[in-house]
């Protein structure tokens, strides 16, 4: 009984974006090079410095090239935290820095 109410508590705080949210970009050897977020989520991500067709290659420092490095660092994002993205736009690596919009419901 004591598990299920540690776990509610740690879902009070739901992780911005999941790995559901993206796929995998894959490079010319075939391995995962990063993950692209999905159309459909892209408007979670308005208002930031974030863009739709951005390759995700690194979030704060950790490398995601697998959807368990990308499940790890997702995890530790929370509404209104600031995040460090190493991304690559059109072709060209560049860091990005924002702060992920707070919820709806955070905002009570």
């Amino acid at each position: 009984l004591q598990q299920n109410e540690n776990f509610k508590a740690e879902q009070a705080q739901p992780a911005f974006l999941t790995t559901s949210y993206f796929k995998p970009v894959k490079n010319e050897n075939g391995a995962t090079a990063g993950f692209i977020l999905q159309p459909e989520y892209a408007a979670m991500l308005s208002g930031t410095a974030f863009m739709p067709d951005d390759v995700i290659m690194e979030i704060n420092g950790e490398r995601v090239h697998n959807y368990e490095n990308l499940s790890e660092s997702l995890e530790k994002i929370r509404f209104g935290q600031q995040v460090d993205m190493m991304i690559e736009r059109n072709g060209n690596k560049q860091s990005l820095t924002f702060t992920v919009p707070l919820s709806a419901t955070a905002t009570r």
